[in-house]
């Protein structure tokens, strides 16, 4: 599990010192779980992917841009999951 906040490319730039953001890091931290900010592209072709608190740093200590299926992957894989093949495969067999 993870709490992530989702803003498009174009949304207005929020720092980890707004009180949304506050809340949601006080929230991941009280249930022990990741918080990350995530900026996505407006085709979803990227995601620029950056860790809120402590325990999402242990994931990405580093800000990172994902491509749409690497993202997708990496919150299975924090899920302790792997991704279904059918979850893109309808894509690759266009």
């Amino acid at each position: 599990m993870a709490l992530v906040e989702y803003k498009h490319e174009k949304a207005k730039t929020q720092h980890s010192s707004h009180p949304t953001y506050q809340a949601m890091i006080d929230l991941g931290n009280r249930a022990q779980v990741p918080v990350f900010g995530a900026r996505y592209k407006d085709d979803f072709s990227s995601w620029q992917i950056v860790a809120l608190n402590g325990c999402a740093k242990q994931w990405l200590p580093e800000r990172v841009t994902f491509t749409e299926r690497e993202w997708v992957t990496f919150l299975y894989r924090i899920r302790g999951y792997e991704l279904p093949a059918e979850v893109f495969g309808a894509e690759e067999a266009i």
